[in-house]
């Protein structure tokens, strides 16, 4: 069986599942809503929101009716990855500032409680060696310092002395016009604050902080891989792929759903595997729902490194990430490196208008399908 018409069929039965996302919503609802439910903690590291979101994947390839290649389904794997399991507080001036809302943590973030002045950091530092030489005279050791967000990448330009001497204060504090969480395997010596500009009171002189960060070192987490043996060719694959992580939670406080990133993809993937666990196809589908994508493609990358079947038997790996409601179309990542590919869902798309476009854009490290494009195995990425 050629890889072209592998892939057309599954292209076919790709838009066919487009169409049972409308005749089955219920169920996508469910799935989308029980992920990104508080019980699973943003399935993050605190709490084991990952095992807990883990645990109820596999009850659904159970139903579909997957098999394993493993115990459970589960591919365990280790990573470093800095988390923030108590309670946040930053207090400029008088006023108390509402994590998740005034300010969230940078990712690498490290711990510190303690009370302290403010001080803004003159930006002079980063092209004037007298302001630098002044700022090394500061005592600022335990004490907050502040930065405006346009200026904080000339940080790692700074001498040696100048990066040492920052780390010796309690807190830095970005102020930023938005806020981006995101999963870090590091930790910095210092507490690390973003917090919004309209939020910030600048005349404020003093500050109260309170950040515990904790560097789990070789945590254990998992992929999910469960398969459709194929009824004419069981060694001829396509790899279905989303991953389920996402951003955990921020103290006990706040907790980052993740609809679109990912749970709406899992919840596709799923739908994929429970409309061919019922008829199977000629080939196989294997279905991977990866973990520690958000902490830098950690869980795919371990896979393909540590394959549990050949991977030269993958004809095709459809990657599924950022999916959403598909109202707006839909963008291909290597659809400019796969241009045939690309044109037989165009063609399919422009026939039965699921979509009301479909854009393709070139090669991208950006999701879990990188790692397969790497080792040649041709790939898409779908959102």
């Amino acid at each position: 069986m050629s890889r072209n018409y592998l892939f057309f069929t599954l292209v076919f039965t790709f838009f066919l599942v487009l169409e049972a996302f409308s005749q089955d919503i219920e169920r996508v609802n469910k799935i989308i809503d029980t992920l990104c439910s508080p019980e699973m903690y943003g399935r993050g590291y605190t709490y084991n929101g990952d095992k807990i979101a883990a645990k109820y994947i596999t009850s659904q390839f159970k139903k579909a009716g997957l098999k394993s290649y493993t115990e459970g389904y589960t591919q365990p794997f280790q990573l470093d990855i800095n988390i923030f399991p108590d309670d946040l507080v930053l207090k400029i001036g008088k006023k108390n500032l509402v994590p998740g809302k005034d300010f969230i943590m940078d990712p690498s973030s490290g711990g510190f409680i303690g009370k302290g002045k403010i001080y803004p950091i003159d930006t002079l530092i980063f092209s004037d060696a007298n302001a630098l030489k002044k700022f090394l005279e500061i005592d600022i050791k335990g004490q907050a310092l502040v930065l405006d967000h346009k200026f904080e990448k000339f940080i790692y330009d700074l001498p040696r002395p100048g990066i040492a001497h920052l780390l010796q204060a309690g807190a830095l504090i970005i102020l930023t016009e938005k806020l981006t969480f995101g999963a870090s395997r590091n930790q910095l010596q210092i507490a690390k604050f973003s917090v919004l500009k309209k939020a910030y009171p600048e005349k404020a002189k003093k500050a109260i902080f309170q950040v515990e960060a904790v560097l789990h070192k070789f945590y254990t987490t998992q992929n999910l891989i469960g398969y459709i043996p194929g009824t004419e060719k069981p060694d001829s694959i396509i790899i279905i792929c989303a991953h389920y992580d996402h951003l955990g939670t921020m103290g006990k406080q706040v907790y980052f759903p993740g609809s679109n990133d990912n749970a709406s993809g899992v919840a596709m993937l799923l739908e994929i595997a429970y409309k061919y666990g019922q008829k199977p196809l000629p080939y196989t589908l294997v279905f991977i729902a990866f973990g520690a994508e958000e902490a830098g493609l950690v869980g795919s990358h371990f896979f393909t490194q540590n394959p549990l079947f050949q991977l030269s038997k993958t004809r095709f790996v459809v990657n599924l990430d950022l999916f959403g409601t598909g109202e707006e179309g839909m963008m291909v990542v290597n659809g400019k490196a796969l241009t045939k590919e690309f044109e037989w869902i165009k063609q399919i798309n422009d026939e039965q208008q699921y979509l009301p476009t479909i854009k393709k854009r070139g090669q991208a490290a950006n999701s879990d399908h990188y790692f397969f494009s790497q080792k040649g195995i041709p790939a898409f990425f779908f959102y």
